[in-house]
């Protein structure tokens, strides 16, 4: 995922009067000018216009992009779009004008069941499944709260604060390590190889990997033979021991992982971005917590924490949206653009916030095989955070109310959040935690 996000990060050319650039001549291109100071109006005007779009890559890469919620439904469940890393990579590389600096790793970043179908990604997801389940991440609960307690304590109350390098990212980056079972004495070199991984900066990131990938396959090896109660042990040494993970699947699906820690970071910072620019809405979670985890999935959809899934291919003809969309193309769902659909039953608000929103139908985590394992931690994360920052500073506020995002296509991060968070009013005793 990660390499195939390296190619789509970039911004989409517009369609200039010299015609250098093959878009098809639509209005409301994805990363035009001023995209990524209002992203969500911007995608809103985009699907209003067409349910489905053809974009170009400032790489010279061709995407279908679907934003319609029907339309988006039927796509992440259609045989007919497959998740190949080999064949999406081959069709990256012959439409793209210069080399793509991350193709070098991509059998690393890759090599998990985000980009296998069938039988491969059945077989590789049932062993995974089998140990990363609900009950493993209500067992982090304890931990993800004492974590982020010890954290909020550190902070100051009377200064800005950024939420993304002081709570969210050190948070989930420990919950990965715990869950991972990372010694604590290389948790600080795992923690600047997994940033540089994310910023996807070229040589830099192609060196975090390598060392990343070394790291983890000598980490592997120990834990063959002294394994502990940890995930990557017990995947190493799973129940059903006559289907196993090779080497290179369980390093794919460390570094699988190791995305859902950004995902739900990022769930984390818009949740509070969220929250604080919508008056009242802070106060009123911290009021009346029992719809907290109605909130939390009212904030997945109305601002996920991913822009966007990643490639699938068309493997014959197909149509969405009443356009035809040709054997060996790139295509990828808008999912800002299909959670706020206004045509989604029961959604006619579908661009206002609503904490007590429910049902709620969105696809932040997608929808059908492929569907996020990681979705029950991001979510429990979220709901940590928020309970304990809702409690503690009632009077926190923006310092800056226009947020910063990082001009990423799939990932929906925050480049910084910069809070000040008033009086400690509920510093948690021992019997709250």
């Amino acid at each position: 995922m990660l390499a195939v996000q390296g190619v789509l990060s970039g911004r989409m050319r517009r369609k200039s009067n010299g015609g250098t650039c093959a878009v098809e001549p639509r209005s409301g291109e994805l990363f035009a000018d001023g995209f990524w100071d209002r992203p969500l109006d911007e995608v809103d005007a985009l699907r209003a216009q067409s349910k489905v779009h053809r974009s170009t890559l400032t790489s010279g890469v061709r995407v279908w992009v679907i934003t319609g919620y029907a339309d988006a439904k039927r796509a992440l469940t259609d045989p007919s779009l497959r998740k190949d890393a080999r064949t999406i990579h081959a069709i990256i590389d012959r439409q793209q004008t210069q080399p793509d600096p991350m193709a070098q790793v991509a059998g690393i970043l890759d090599t998990h069941m985000l980009f296998l179908d069938g039988l491969d990604h059945s077989r590789v997801r049932r062993i995974v499944g089998m140990e990363f389940t609900r009950a493993r991440v209500e067992a982090l609960r304890p931990r993800i709260e004492a974590r982020t307690t010890s954290i909020l304590d550190a902070l100051p109350v009377d200064g800005p604060v950024d939420l993304v390098s002081a709570v969210a990212c050190p948070l989930m980056l420990a919950v990965i390590c715990d869950l991972l079972g990372i010694p604590a004495n290389d948790r600080e070199l795992f923690n600047e190889w997994t940033q540089a991984v994310m910023v996807q900066d070229g040589a830099r990131t192609v060196r975090a990997t390598q060392a990343l990938n070394s790291y983890l396959s000598t980490l592997i090896d120990h834990k063959r033979f002294t394994p502990d109660d940890d995930l990557l042990s017990v995947l190493i040494h799973p129940r059903a021991t006559s289907d196993r993970l090779s080497t290179e699947e369980l390093l794919g699906t460390v570094f699988l992982l190791l995305t859902g820690f950004q995902t739900s970071a990022n769930l984390i910072t818009t949740a509070v971005f969220q929250l604080l620019s919508h008056p009242g809405s802070w106060n009123r979670l911290r009021e009346a917590p029992w719809f907290l985890p109605t909130a939390v999935e009212e904030i997945l959809r109305f601002d996920s924490p991913m822009r966007t899934t990643t490639h699938r291919y068309t493997t014959e003809p197909v149509e969405y949206g009443g356009q035809p969309i040709p054997a060996g193309e790139l295509v990828v769902v808008w999912l800002h653009a299909v959670n706020r659909d206004p045509d989604v039953v029961r959604c006619p608000d579908a661009a206002t916030l609503n904490l007590e929103r429910s049902p709620n139908s969105h696809l932040s985590f997608g929808h059908g095989a492929h569907y996020c394992f990681g979705a029950p931690l991001s979510r429990v994360a979220a709901a940590v955070v928020l309970r304990r920052m809702t409690r503690r500073y009632p009077e926190a506020r923006l310092v800056d109310v226009v947020a910063r995002h990082a001009p990423n296509a799939i990932m929906n991060g925050l480049l910084a959040l910069p809070l000040v968070l008033g009086p400690d009013v509920a510093r948690p005793r021992e019997a709250d935690l």
